[in-house]
């Protein structure tokens, strides 16, 4: 080799694995945003849904064949997307999903305009989300995970207090 050429780096594949953009793995927003997309066209078809013995609204993964109380998992998916306007400065489009999830947990009926609302949420934050690297999505997610953890946590410790 010559003195004034350097050798080259070897191209390795992996180092950029965690930088694509999720609008190059759609089937990761699909996944994403399919049970709510699949609760809100239960609502409109039939008016209602599916709930377990309590009476709290679940959803069913085809992936895995696992049933979810879907509340709790619309305000992690909340959550997440509050999160990430406030770091990014973007708008904060949740507002119809919160105004649904707390319908939902309450019991109550959903009109067209909230069913609306939330399809137009939705559509921004499937938006938001193609913006999104990989890593960060998943970043965003253990965050939002380690704040339900430490909720839960002082919880737990307000009900050793009190009792």
């Amino acid at each position: 080799m010559s003195r004034n050429k350097k050798p080259r780096k070897r191209y390795n594949p992996q180092s950029r694995a965690g930088h694509v953009k999720l609008r190059a793995q759609p089937w990761k927003i699909h996944a994403v945003f399919e049970p709510v997309e699949a609760i809100l066209d239960e609502i409109e078809s039939s008016g209602m849904v599916s709930v377990t013995e309590e009476g709290k609204p679940i959803f069913s993964e085809l992936a895995h064949n696992d049933v979810y109380e879907f509340v709790p998992s619309l305000c992690g998916l909340i959550d997440a997307f509050d999160l990430h306007a406030e770091r990014n400065g973007l708008p904060i489009v949740t507002n119809p999903l919160k105004t649904v999830c707390v319908k939902l947990d309450k019991g109550e009926m959903l009109d067209q305009y909230d069913l609306a609302g939330a399809r137009h949420s939705i559509t921004a934050l499937k938006k938001q989300s193609g913006d999104m690297e990989a890593d960060y999505a998943y970043r965003l997610i253990r965050d939002i995970q380690i704040k339900f953890e430490l909720e839960a946590r002082q919880e737990r410790e307000q009900l050793r207090e009190a009792a």
